[in-house]
Order: structure tokens, then sequence, then C-alpha cells
């Protein structure tokens, strides 16, 4: 098989590495095809020696020119550095001297406007991907917003730009009429006389926006040969004709004021695109179609992208109609655009390798479908396609419209009204945890104040009322606690919980609710419970019985003086001791007798008694299997108890895991508990809203500030028990966000916070947790109150919580899945993640004797560890993924093609 022009040159290099000992050694591959060998630093001697050495290696020797020594501060010597291969570090480097396409290599000082409006290319490697339509359509999208936009056509050699904007655009001179070159004596260009605005409403909207359409040239009249004008214009980056494009930027910037310059550029390969893309763009929209041909050109042209610092925004176009090829293109654009940004841009980025299927991530595309309507387009089409296809455009301009922020401090302070300052704002956020950690209910929730600042109230919550409903289930960190210590604190916080979710107190004697169980004097301890270690089902729930008895005279005095004999000795007895009175076969009978008179009791008084325990996770031992006897004898005393009972209820708050994975001996039909069972789960919406909830009762400030119209506009609910309760949607809660990080943030300034947020908190499942919410937002107020106390905050603060806030969450796995702690360490020897299935299955073969590892795959799935990432179509191989939430805390990094590779800590 014959060599590559690739596989040839690493043979070469490889060649003169082995026949010289002096290094550095660079080599340039010469216009003439030759090489140039140079020796930077050496002196006369090493010269000789290498020079000797190179011309008597047989693969080397037919292609030397020369070989010299080399000043690297030197004109000669910055040229040669600046054609070696940037992506190798090591000490025998190879470099080409391109005869042709030379603005692609430009390595040049980047221009920028005076007044530094941001300049946008649209590029595609390969036509009909729909460039030129979405660049006239984004710019009428951005000026729906009010924003003022140049459009420039230099697809030169097959200009069309201006003809979807006006049937008479062959009128209008344009840029190659501008940038021709003059002679000096010849009167001042006139920039009016270039373009041609687009005002219309139907267009351009309302908000004070225009468009200013720049033709590539004039085409009407017999005496513009358009040909001859094309031929006449030199763009290569090293002659002084290229001021000619400086002189139109900067005249359009002083001239026409615009906030953004939009460029229609030539598809592939070609000099014009490389000027563009390589000198004057900050930014370019790259259209790509989902197929390995048309991807090819990502490849290809995203090293000189990442090289130049151009930032980029992909595009999928245009995605077929039909839904098996649109998923077919979409999976392929997104393997090839993750790889591809792996390989040649994250590493540059100095931070983790994202998600393929995170949308905040720089090579994460908007999609444009395809439709009949932009085949034939002209400008009566044109404002029909805009309205029927507006998304796609309008998240386009929605992400260049932020580049016009640019020409302002991204960090500059928002305005706040004249009471509060950046500094109230943060110290009131960074103090939303309440306790010592989110969950701590004895610094959050231990008195009414503070439930009244830190309990969010959900609508969700009206399964509280429901009498069968005995059974709460939820993760770490769901708010489990939260809810017990509401319906059990003093001051009927259960009343205005009612009234939140739409309910009235229809009881005449009212409903009560009793702590059956929780942490501190006047419960059982971990030592308590295990005197149970050798107790049988039935005498564990006949201790529950007998607990239920003790909390109930405990709570209600009155009833003491109704107590069965028997049952006297329970109240004072030490708990260590209730087991023995337990093993008396008569007792459980007594006491269920006593329960069933005074559930008639309370029947006839129309009251509803809740006995609510909680703390099941913390305060039973775990060891041995006696929590899961314990709480499962809990669960079927109530079972039958709620089944036989009218007003004496209970609500039993336990995680999830525990039920799952732990309860099972002393349940005769553990299934059936389902009906009587409720999931705490939370909405990002819902998640939100308690973050400001939290904010805003730290400080009313804060609220006139940020929720100007809090209770006016703004779905706004207020509880005397709870205070104001904000029910902001997702978009408006974007808009908060907004203030507090700034529109955008992250890799390549796309990510919007609402995004950013959601996708590195949830689990593989797509869950959030209030615990990590809250955690997150508390540390990225004090990270920034520590460091300027500034607003908006600086997104690598937000990484840097997100990163504890990670720790955390997998502090709490390892707590919640004992059995799968020795598989999650195992999978510290992967060290980076995605990984191919059958490598993590091989890692952790090892890992547990009493568990398979695909029953523990399977399980880190079915939690919401795992995920299925995607199928590399090259090996056929199944991929595994971690979740941000869980992955840095595992101790694991996120990676990409090529990040091995010693390159991140190489500058660019």
């Amino acid at each position: 098989m014959p060599d590559t022009y690739t596989t040839f040159r690493d043979k070469l290099k490889q060649a003169a590495a082995t026949a010289s000992t002096q290094r550095p050694l660079w080599m340039i591959h010469t216009v003439n095809g030759g090489l140039a060998v140079y020796l930077p630093g050496a002196d006369e001697t090493a010269v000789n020696e290498a020079s000797n050495s190179l011309r008597s290696a047989e693969l080397v020797s037919p292609w030397i020119e020369r070989v010299e020594g080399l000043e690297t501060d030197s004109l000669l010597g910055k040229e040669v550095k600046r054609l070696l291969d940037d992506s190798d570090d090591s000490d025998v480097r190879f470099g080409i001297a391109h005869l042709d396409k030379l603005n692609w290599f430009f390595r040049g000082q980047k221009y920028e406007l005076p007044n530094k409006t941001p300049i946008v290319c649209f590029y595609s490697f390969k036509g009909g991907v729909g460039r030129t339509t979405t660049a006239a359509l984004t710019a009428l999208s951005l000026a729906r917003i009010g924003q003022r936009v140049a459009v420039l056509d230099f697809d030169f050699e097959a200009p069309g730009l201006a003809t979807l904007f006006s049937e008479d655009s062959e009128e209008t001179s344009g840029v190659l009429d501008f940038i021709q070159p003059r002679l000096q004596n010849l009167p001042p260009l006139d920039i009016h006389d270039y373009y041609f605005r687009i005002q219309k409403s139907s267009l351009t909207g309302t908000q004070g926006g225009e468009v200013f359409v720049f033709p590539a040239a004039k085409m009407e009249g017999a005496e513009a040969d358009y040909l001859d004008l094309l031929s006449r214009v030199y763009l290569a980056v090293n002659t002084k004709r290229t001021a000619r494009m400086d002189l139109l930027l900067e005249t359009i910037e002083h001239e026409l004021k615009p906030d953004i310059i939009l460029i229609d550029s030539r598809t592939g390969f070609n000099d014009i695109a490389g000027l563009l893309l390589g000198r004057y763009s900050q930014h370019a929209v790259m259209f790509f179609l989902g197929s390995p041909q048309n991807m090819f050109g990502l490849e290809a042209t995203l090293p000189h992208f990442r090289a130049q610092d151009v930032s980029l925004t992909m595009v999928h176009s245009p995605v077929p109609s039909l839904a098996e090829l649109a998923k077919e293109a979409r999976d392929v654009f997104l393997d090839r655009s993750w790889e591809a940004f792996s390989k040649h841009v994250y590493p540059y980025l100095g931070g983790n390798i994202p998600d393929l299927n995170d949308a905040t991530a720089p090579h994460y595309p908007i999609e444009i479908s395809w439709t009949e309507d932009a085949i034939l387009l002209t400008p009566l089409r044109l404002e029909a396609l805009l309205n029927s296809v507006r998304s796609s455009y309008s998240a386009l301009a929605d992400r260049l419209s932020i580049l016009t922020l640019k020409q302002q401090s991204s960090q500059a302070n928002i305005p706040l009204t004249k009471d509060l300052n950046a500094n109230e704002a943060l110290n009131a956020l960074s103090d939303i945890v309440g306790g010592k950690v989110v969950g701590d209910s004895v610094g959050e929730f231990s008195s009414p104040e503070k439930l009244k600042q830190n309990f969010f109230p959900l609508k969700d919550y009206k399964f509280i009322f429901t009498p069968r409903t005995f059974l709460v289930l939820g993760g770490k960190g769901s708010g489990k606690s939260a809810l017990s210590a509401a319906l059990t604190a003093s001051g009927d916080f259960y009343k205005g919980l009612r009234e939140y979710c739409g309910g009235t107190d229809q009881q005449e004697g009212g409903w009560h609710f009793y702590q059956g169980m929780a942490a501190g004097t006047g419960f059982p301890d971990k030592q308590a419970f295990r005197a149970l270690n050798d107790a049988t089902p039935a005498s564990i729930e006949t201790y529950w019985l007998l607990l239920l008895i003790r909390r109930l005279v405990d709570s209600r005095p009155d009833l003491n003086g109704s107590l069965h004999e028997k049952l006297h000795p329970i109240l004072d007895a030490p708990f260590s001791q209730l087991p023995t009175i337990a093993n008396d076969s008569q007792i459980g009978a007594i006491g269920m007798e006593w329960l069933h008179g005074q559930d008639l009791i309370l029947t006839k008084t129309k009251e509803q008694v809740f006995m609510v325990y909680d703390y099941l996770d913390s305060e039973v031992p775990s060891d041995g299997g006696l929590r899961g006897r314990v709480v499962g004898a809990l669960l079927s005393l109530w079972h039958g108890l709620t089944e036989r009972f009218t007003s004496l209820r209970a609500k039993i708050f336990l995680r999830q895991d525990i039920f799952d994975r732990e309860v099972g001996d002393g349940i005769t039909d553990k299934a059936k508990l389902k009906n009587f069972a409720v999931n705490l789960e939370w909405t990002y919406e819902q998640l939100l809203n308690l973050v400001w909830k939290r904010w805003i009762a730290r400080s009313e400030n804060v609220q006139k500030a940020f929720f100007p119209d809090f209770k006016e506009s703004l779905d706004c609910r207020f509880v005397s028990q709870f205070g104001p309760i904000p029910v902001l949607t997702e978009e408006q809660s974007a808009q908060v966000l907004n203030q507090l990080f700034g529109p955008r943030m992250g890799a390549n300034n796309q990510a919007k916070p609402i995004n950013w947020v959601k996708i590195h908190l949830s689990d593989a499942n797509g869950r959030l947790a209030p615990r990590a919410i809250l955690t997150l937002f508390s540390k990225v107020a004090a990270l920034q109150r520590e460091a300027d106390a500034t607003l908006p905050i600086k997104s690598s603060h937000l990484d840097q919580a997100g990163a504890e806030v990670s720790t955390t969450s997998a502090s709490d796995l390892r707590e919640e899945y004992p059995e799968l702690v020795p598989f999650l360490e195992k999978l510290k020897d992967l060290k980076r993640f995605p990984r191919a299935e059958k490598e993590v299955r091989e890692a952790l073969e090892t890992a547990s004797s009493t568990l398979h590892v695909g029953a523990a795959i399977q399980r880190l799935q079915d939690i919401g560890v795992f995920f299925p990432y995607k199928t590399a179509t090259k090996k056929g191989e199944q991929r595994l993924h971690i979740p941000d939430v869980y992955l840095y805390g595992l101790g694991l990094e996120r990676t990409g093609p090529g990040a091995q590779k010693a390159v991140v800590k190489r500058k660019r």
C-alpha cells in the first residue's frame, strides 16, 4: 500500500530524528518540494555534524536542500516557527511552506474594527446547506430584536444574497466595486452607493432594527463585465491591497454604525474564505449536513479556526424531513462534531470535554430543517419563510446578539435599585442553605421563622391530605425532612400547606400531625434499635405498635387515663426494654384494641390524626440487614392499620433506595404498598422557585431589585405561614439567571445559564434534587463574594461550585448504595468517561464477589449514574457515560479523542 503524504512525512521526521542527535531540529517542506533543516541555537560545529548525519540517512538525504543554524528571534526564525505544526511539541518538528491557499495558514495579527463592531462569517465547506438563506433570515431576525445589521455578500463566484432581499438589487453597486484597485486622484468613495436598506416592518419588526444589504457587485448592464471585475481582485494577506477590505469595513462601521456585521462567505477552501475567517471574523457560523462526506470539512477546517481564535456556532442544515433520516443525520453530525471539537478545540480551552448531548457546548448545533419554501426563494417568499421556521433563525440570532454586548464590559455591574448592592445580593444568596448542609433540619427547619424562610410548598403536596397515602419516598436531598418538619411544626403549618394546595380544613375537629419517629430525645437511637437484632418480624411490628401508643399519649396526655393497665409500663420504660415487652404474646392484641377505640373516638369527633415518621435512614442501623427488617415491620404495621382504621393515619418518609434495596422481610406483599405510596420529585421550574423563595426571604431589597414586579406581573402566592411563594415560569427564571450570570457563559460563550444549571445538575435519568441546586447557588454566591462581590457572577465560579456539588452528590451516592461502592471506587481506574461498555465491564469485573458486574451496571443505569452514550460506529461498541453531577465527585474526568495527549499543557 503506497504512503500517503501524511505517512511519508511522519517516516521522514522519524528518520531525521534517528539520524541526528542535535535537538531541537526543525524541518520545513519548501515550495520546491525539498527540505530546509534548521537547528535553533546551534553553532557551526553542531550544524556540520547534523548535516553529515542527515545527508547519510537513506530516506532523508535525497530531500535536503540545506541545513542551517537559526536564531529563533530573527525574522527567519519567526517565520519558520510560524510554519511549524503547532499541535506537535516534540523536539523534532515538521512544517510546510505553502504555495497556495495562503490565507488559510495566515497567523498574523487579528483585525479589529476601531469601535469593535463584531464581524461574523457564514461559512460552509460544501454548497447546498442553506448558508446564504440563513445569513439573510438571521439578519432579519436580529433586526426584529432591535439590531442594526450590515450583511455583505462575499460569495463572489456565486453571488445571490442581495436578490433574496430585493428584486432591484442588481442596480446597486457592491463589495467588489468598492474594493477594486483605484487611482489615487479619484474622488473618495461614498459608502451609501454600495448598499440598500431594508426597513419594511413585516420583515424587520417594530423594535427599531434595520438591515443594510451589500451585494457582491452591480450586476445590471452590459458594461458590468462581472468576470473581468472578479479577476481584478486579489485578496492575499501579504499585499497592501488587503487595506481595501479594511477601508470597506471601517467605513461601514463609521457611517452606518451597525451593531453587527454578517458576511456570507464563499464555500470550501479558497483565499476569500481563508481571509475572512483568519483575519477579519471574530465568530463563524459553520454549516454542515450530517453526512460523512460533508462532515469531512469540519475536521479539515477546525484546526485553522482554533488557531485564529475564531469562536464558532455550528448549524446542522438542512435536516431531512423524514424522521428516520433526520435521526441518522443528527447522529452523524453530533458524533463527528464532538470528535473534531474534542481533538482540535476543547483541549485548548483548558477545561473538561463536554458531553456529546450537552446543548450548551460549542459542538452542539442549531438545527435548520429542510423546507420547500427555501428552494426558489424570492423577496416575496422571504417573509413567509421567516415566519414559518422562525424558531431556528431566532435561536441563531439570539446566540449572535451576545456578540454585540462585547462592546461593553462582560463583567459590568447590573443596574440594581439604590437600596441594594451586589454584595447584599450575594450575601443573601450564599445563606440560602440555612443550616450546615442542605437538609439539616436542625439548621433549616427548627423554628417557625426558619420554616417560613426555607420551606417551599409544592402543589404536588396535596397527597398529604389523602389519608390512605402513608408512604412518602424520595432520594437523599429530595425534601423529605423539610416536608415532615413543616407538618409537625407548631403554628399549624399544615393549614397553610392545605390552603396552598387548594383544599380547606373540612374536618370539624381538625387535622393533627404528631412525630412518630424523629432524631433526638424522646425517640429510640441506634443503640436502642440494635436490641431488636434477634427479634422476629412479629415482635418488631409489636415494638412499633408500642412506640405508636407511647408517642400518641405523649402528644395527647389526656389519653393516658384510658390506657389498659398493661400498657402503662411502656410510657416510661427505657427504649432498650421495649423489645422485651413486645415479646409478650398478649401486649400486641391489647394495644391494637386500645388504638381501635381511639380511632372510633377520633371518627366521632371528626378529627384526623397522622403520625409522622422520619430519620429512619439515619437513626435505624443498617448493619446486618436490621434497617430493612425494622422499616419493613413499620410499613407492615401501617399497611394493616390504614386498611382497618378511619381516622388514625401515618406519613412515613423513607429514602427510595432503602425501600427498594433493604425492605422485604416482614412485609406480606411489598407490591401492594405502591397503592399507598407517593414519590417526591421536583421539576426544574420548581427548584428554581425554591432558590428564589429562600433568596427573597433573606432580603426584601433582593425582591425589589431582581423581582421588581414580583407580586403584580409574576405569578406569586402569599400564604401567611410561608410568606411569598414565587411560581415563576422557567422563562421568567431565565431572566433572573441572566441578571446573576450574564446572558451567556461557558466555553465559547454560548451557554445560557438556564441550560447550564439544568444540564450539570441532572442525573442520567434527568432528575434534579433540591440539595444539589441549593448547594450550587449558595457556593457560587460565596465564591463570587470572596472574589470581588460584583455581578454578574463569573462562570468560572459556577464551574467550581458545580464540582463541589458533584463531590457532595457522589458522597450521597456512596451512602445510599453501599453495595455499589466497590464498583464506584473501581471506576477510578478508568480515569475518564465516556468509555466502551466492554472496557467498563472489564474494569469492574473484580470489584465485588457478591454482585455480578452485569447487575451492577444495570443498577447504576437504573439510579441515574450510567447512561448509554452513543454507538461508536467504527468499532460497533456501546459506550457508557456518567453525568457531571456525579462524574467529578467520583474522581473522574470527561474525555474525548486526543485528550490523553499533553496538548492541554501547551499554550496556543
